[in-house]
């Protein structure tokens, strides 16, 4: 459903706020790998990676729109209740996180029994699998959502325009 809207409300999005967005979604996701994770060099790498991706986009789009008003939320009230709603399903996927630790300590038992039984290599090899089922799955999927949607905003900012968006003096 969230998508959804951000799907119809795409031509309203600024790009920092889409870059916002994606790091309160990469967070998440790197908090549910933490709880599924008895090693945290995995989770804590991705976040590395995720972050210094978004902080070169970040670079890029504030020097190109410095001059740009950013006044999306206060003058569309549609966006309000685009901002309210994303808010409410990012609290309510939280709390569904905390709620399927219940069910993930017993697998994550296993997972430490099968860590001694089994080389190390082949135990990352099973736990990268675990990103695309429930219930990683659906965060891994907004996560990589957000970025085509981002890409696809920084193509058609930056495609229109045969000249700078800035005055070179």
């Amino acid at each position: 459903m969230t998508m959804l809207s951000f799907l119809i409300l795409l031509q309203f999005f600024h790009p920092l706020i889409l870059i916002l967005i994606i790091m309160s979604f990469n967070i998440l996701m790197i908090i549910n790998m933490t709880m599924l994770e008895p090693f945290y060099l995995l989770p804590i790498m991705f976040f590395i990676i995720m972050i210094s991706g978004l902080l070169i986009i970040f670079m890029y789009f504030s020097s190109l729109i410095s001059n740009e008003k950013n006044s999306i939320f206060t003058s569309n009230p549609k966006m309000k209740l685009l901002l309210f709603t994303t808010l409410f399903t990012l609290t309510l996927s939280f709390k569904t996180i905390i709620n399927y630790q219940e069910v993930i300590s017993p697998m994550s038992q296993e997972l430490n029994n099968n860590l001694m039984s089994h080389s190390f290599s082949a135990y990352f090899q099973n736990k990268s699998i675990y990103l695309y089922y429930p219930p990683m799955n659906n965060l891994t999927l907004m996560s990589m959502l957000f970025l085509l949607i981002t890409l696809f905003t920084i193509i058609k900012i930056c495609t229109p325009k045969s000249k700078t968006m800035r005055k070179l003096t």
